[in-house]
């Protein structure tokens, strides 16, 4: 008997073939939306917690008070700052350094790229921790003043493709530099494409004075960050005579984090919730026609003896079909949109994207779209259900 039930609801589905995709394609989109949308926020939060942990647990950042985004080119710290801070014993190291935006040229072809600053005595140190290798040449502590370590992306394509190596001139702000070391490719935008000068060579060309766009540093023990942000802050506001600054640690950092992908989760439920309810309404509303046009057949199937079970059972069954086939699509079409965002981003050198598609996520969402499938059709069904036979027999 049970197998006549699929055999009635697929016959059903073959006769309106039209109403029945397009219900289907309510849930589709749906569906879509929700799988595109989670597999590309997951990508986006898995790529900014392993980004967050290559900047490493022990790291303190002194930033001007209200920065958002990178400090290049920001104001408010200066060396002496810097100096103040050294009475910190806990410190491994604490440097001012220096972002900026320069001209960059090589073969006559000129660009803009982020040069840092950097003193050559923390460099390498610094490079541990931020979990960055330098995959040919070496660092800036054993060079020149007109060294310079430059980023993946600047190596291989900033210069209309065109290769620099290691041992290659390149000029910043019309000052000719030596490359002396290659970083590897890290995925993110800004270590891929900077170029990395000693300290001092960086204010000269870019005349800073004793200006500094952030100030970086490293503790010893990870026990003490919270200890030594307080003496920071004491320390500064004292000899500033202001609180125009930040203290920034790795908590904050993921905190931030955190704050930013739960805004994301919730955008990306909202819009899925409202997308699915639409596909679901669709499907009430296409069961319910189908209930109307069907009246006098479900008369029929009473009249030779099924039952009010037998006869929702068959619409229930339907409306779960149509949920999950919309499920199964959806679910395809939303994938291939994330995997296709995830390509196009690589493209365009966004690396901060990594989509997986996870089995059990699948399975959830296809549950949900099954479970729609027969929740909105469970009133449809029960209306054909208890239709009276004559009644139904006597429609037209």
């Amino acid at each position: 008997m049970k197998q006549g039930y699929f055999h009635v609801v697929w016959r059903n589905i073959q006769s309106r073939k039209l109403r029945s995709w397009l219900t289907v394609i309510g849930i589709v989109i749906g569906i879509t939306a929700i799988t595109s949308l989670y597999f590309l926020g997951q990508g986006l939060e898995n790529a900014i917690i392993a980004q967050f942990q290559n900047f490493g647990s022990r790291q303190i950042m002194v930033v001007p008070k209200g920065l958002m985004g990178l400090p290049i080119e920001a104001r408010g710290l200066t060396l002496d700052d810097e100096d103040a801070l050294q009475s910190i014993k806990e410190f491994d190291y604490i440097r001012g350094v220096l972002f900026q935006f320069g001209k960059i040229s090589f073969k006559r072809i000129e660009t803009y790229s982020t040069v840092l600053g950097i003193p050559e005595d923390i460099m390498e140190r610094r490079m541990r921790d931020l979990n960055i290798e330098i995959v040919d040449g070496k660092s800036l502590e054993e060079t020149g003043k007109f060294s310079a370590v430059i980023g993946n992306k600047v190596a291989t394509d900033l210069f209309d493709n065109k290769e620099i190596k290691v041992g290659n001139s390149i000029f910043i702000e019309d000052v000719k530099f030596k490359v002396v070391g290659i970083l590897e490719k890290t995925g993110s935008r800004f270590q891929d494409r900077q170029i990395i000068i000693p300290f001092r060579t960086a204010r000269e060309i870019f005349k800073t004075n004793d200006d500094v766009n952030v100030i970086v540093g490293a503790v010893r023990n990870i026990e003490d960050v919270p200890v030594i942000k307080e003496k920071i802050e004491h320390i500064l506001e004292k000899k500033r005579g202001d609180n125009d600054f930040m203290v920034i640690t790795p908590d904050e950092i993921l905190r931030q984090i955190n704050t930013i992908l739960g805004i994301v989760r919730y955008i990306v439920i909202g819009i899925s919730v409202i997308a699915l309810l639409v596909g679901a309404i669709g499907i009430m509303n296409s069961m319910f026609t189908s209930v109307l046009q069907r009246t006098r057949e479900i008369g029929i199937m009473k009249a030779i003896g099924a039952k009010n079970s037998d006869i929702m059972l068959i619409f229930l069954i339907e409306s779960g079909f149509i949920g999950l086939t919309g499920g199964v699509i959806g679910i395809f079409i939303g994938s291939v949109l994330a995997l296709i965002v995830q390509y196009v981003a690589t493209y365009f050198d966004v690396g901060l994207l990594k989509v997986h598609i996870d089995p059990i996520i699948v399975l959830v969402v296809l549950s949900i779209a099954l479970g729609l499938g027969v929740l909105f059709g469970i009133l449809p069904a029960y209306r054909a259900a208890k239709l009276r036979p004559v009644d139904a027999l006597r429609y037209e």
